[in-house]
């Protein structure tokens, strides 16, 4: 009996080992390549036998295929997705743009998880400065433009004076002729009036053959009025006439008759360079004294 007992027992032993060894070798052939990659990677043998078996040495480990992402299944963050029924199976759906999840979606697959630490750039339009060819032109920018027109110059306050010229007739006999001109009004009208006499006649005055007998460059010193009479003080020019006597007559007319316009003159005292002279010219014609209107006729 108790080698009968032995017998058995020795069997039942075989048929355990026997399972055991099959599930080795089964679980060894479905996990080849895990238990090759950990025996290279650990240098087992190396380690128990001192040297790495050939077949170990060459085993390389099969790469991993990334399972690709179902677009069903891509949560688009900082933004709430919809879930709704497909087929009796809930699918989330975003409303981003396809490329925003797509990118999204590696980043999120790849770090696990993780937030990137640079994604692609956000399009902000606060900060985005606009192209050339999206800038308005200046003159869409409700920018004024210049005007072109020149503005109207002040008008200035005229007066009207008298202004005594010269007539040469036919027969060479001197006459006056009388123009009234408009000049800016001033508060010495008397300096006005002498220094547009000055000036000589203008285009209206010389088509109708007016002349001025005052001798070229005589310029106005100064000019007062003093119980009625006109002192008036002349440039060195003013004493030399290349006309003769009718010449100093005819500008010394001119002058007082010039003058003795505003009510307020009667005559006029003609000054050279300041000073009083008896006589002007060579030909001795009188001006020490103040003279009047009644003196020409």
């Amino acid at each position: 009996m108790k080698d009968s007992s032995d017998k058995k027992y020795t069997g039942i032993q075989a048929a355990v080992w026997i399972a055991a060894f099959l599930g080795l070798l089964i679980g060894f052939l479905i996990k080849q390549d895990d238990i090759m990659s950990v025996l290279k990677e650990t240098a087992f043998f190396e380690h128990v036998f001192g040297k790495e078996p050939e077949f170990i040495s060459r085993f390389e480990p099969p790469k991993k295929e990334e399972p690709e992402s179902s677009p069903e299944e891509v949560i688009v963050l900082g933004k709430q997705p919809d879930t709704v029924k497909k087929g009796g199976s809930s699918v989330t759906q975003t409303e981003s743009k396809p490329e925003e999840n797509s990118v999204e979606a590696r980043i999120h697959e790849q770090n696990d998880g993780e937030r990137p630490a640079q994604t692609e750039k956000n399009s902000n339009p606060e900060t985005e400065k606009p192209t050339a060819s999206q800038q308005k032109p200046v003159a869409e920018q409700n920018v004024k433009p210049l005007s072109t027109e020149k503005p109207a110059p002040p008008s200035v306050a005229k007066m009207n004076q008298y202004l005594c010229f010269i007539v040469i007739n036919g027969d060479g006999i001197v006459e006056r002729k009388d123009v009234n001109r408009a000049v800016p009004k001033t508060n010495t009208p008397l300096t006005a009036a002498l220094t547009a006499l000055l000036e000589g006649p203008g285009i209206p005055e010389l088509e109708k053959g007016y002349i001025s007998l005052i001798p070229q460059g005589t310029r106005l010193l100064s000019a007062s009025v003093q119980n009625k009479t006109a002192f008036i003080n002349f440039s060195q020019e003013f004493a030399f006439n290349k006309y003769g006597v009718d010449g100093y007559l005819g500008q010394l007319m001119q002058i007082v008759y010039t003058a003795t316009a505003f009510g307020t003159i009667e005559n006029v005292q003609f000054l050279i360079e300041g000073q009083k002279n008896e006589y002007l010219g060579g030909e001795g014609v009188w001006i020490g004294t103040p003279l009047a209107r009644y003196n020409f006729k």
